[in-house]
């Protein structure tokens, strides 16, 4: 169920729109007491407005909420060999909101101000059915705000610049993450295109972060774009990114109730498999747990090619290589193994890998209303054992 509605007047542009979307869910297999898509209903609310408050100053904001619930059923097997069936009921809900300024207070210069704020919060209970005992909670919270500045200035026809900085902030408020942690991120960029003709454009970037759990990174970019004539165009890139780890690969403390295998964060990691071998939950250790290294940010170089064709007006042709030079990739592995035959898993760093490819499609424009397109992607990824 879907219904929006659209005001306009004197500069004020409003629209809202509320979805409803829900399933009983089904079974692929009967013997089985958890449903393959589980029953649940959710709702969706987007508003999206904009504003001219003067000749100079412009104010947008879009704001969505999601909502859902679900219910479903799984089952365990008790100490004495017997088969329990559990209630599942999973609630989850996220919501964005984005209000942004523009101001022009003189001509070639703009001032952009942007506020990303967001949460994301679910839970889920698991109750026997047969007693309503419960049988596990989890809930999980997360936070974002990300205020950002931006100025930009159109020097002439061949030159703008582009100036910008902000703040990250996350948290995370959830059992599995001991210690409420939270980052923080402080950025800034710098970026300049030059169109010294009609047919070729260059840009070059700079940006820098202070992360408060690693050293500072800086990220710069360079890219060309030449047009030889109205049917074939070429590009080129260089750049260097980075990215620290995600919470769940620092902090995690995680052991699945039903399936029976841990995973754990690079902090949490020998002070996790440590408790469960004092009570008794380890069959083998497969890496020496003091052999564990805190993880690094991934960096990486990356280099990019291709051209477009358009041998006639209906038909393009794009194709892309690419070389990616990646430090300190992040990957998981298991690093004991427990008594029920599970295993417990944390994250790595690997040392150097090298990803390159090519990308390739061709798009055809049959009609007005019809349009068709196929692609291709070669991928070979390979580690560098020194």
């Amino acid at each position: 169920l879907n219904g929006s509605l659209s005001v306009n007047k004197s500069g004020w542009n409003n629209d809202i729109s509320i979805n409803r979307n829900s399933s009983a869910g089904y079974s692929l297999d009967p013997v089985s007491a958890s449903q393959t898509v589980p029953e649940f209903q959710n709702y969706t609310i987007q508003y999206s407005t904009s504003y001219e408050l003067s000749e100079k100053l412009e104010f947008e904001a879009d704001v969505r909420y999601f909502n859902e619930s679900q219910q479903n059923s799984s089952s365990i097997t008790d100490s004495n060999g017997r088969r329990q069936i559990l209630t599942s009921e999973a609630d989850q809900q996220d919501f964005i909101a984005t209000p942004s300024f523009s101001y022009s207070p003189v001509s070639r210069l703009t001032f952009d101000l942007e506020w990303t704020n967001s949460f994301y919060e679910t839970r889920s209970e698991l109750t026997f059915r047969e007693t309503d005992d419960l049988y596990e909670l989890t809930e999980f919270s997360q936070y974002y705000n990300k205020p950002e500045l931006r100025a930009g200035y159109r020097w002439d026809n061949a030159h703008h610049s582009m100036l910008g900085s902000g703040t990250i902030f996350e948290r995370l408020d959830a059992e599995r993450y001991p210690g409420q942690p939270d980052f923080t991120t402080i950025f800034l960029f710098v970026q300049h295109s030059w169109t010294p003709t009609n047919g070729v454009e260059l840009t070059g970037g700079l940006r820098f972060d202070a992360h408060s759990e690693y050293s500072s990174q800086w990220s710069p970019k360079l890219s060309a774009r030449y047009k030889a004539n109205d049917w074939i165009q070429f590009r080129a890139s260089t750049g260097r990114g980075f990215k620290a780890p995600e919470f769940r690969q620092l902090f995690l403390d995680f052991t699945n109730s039903t399936a029976g295998y841990s995973v754990f964060g690079q902090s949490t990691a020998v002070d996790g498999i440590r408790r469960l071998q004092e009570e008794g939950n380890i069959a083998q250790i497969l890496m020496p747990i003091d052999n564990l290294d805190q993880i690094r940010a991934e960096s990486s170089w990356a280099v990019n090619a291709g051209f477009d064709i358009d041998p006639v007006s209906n038909i393009r042709v794009r194709v892309n290589l690419f070389q990616n030079w990646v430090s300190d990739l992040i990957e998981t592995a298991p690093v004991a193994r427990k008594t029920n035959g599970q295993s417990v898993f944390t994250y790595f760093n690997v040392d150097e890998v090298i990803t390159r490819g090519v990308e390739s499609e061709i798009r055809v424009t049959i009609s007005d209303r019809l349009r068709a397109s196929a692609g291709y992607q070669l991928l070979d990824a390979r580690r560098k054992i020194v």
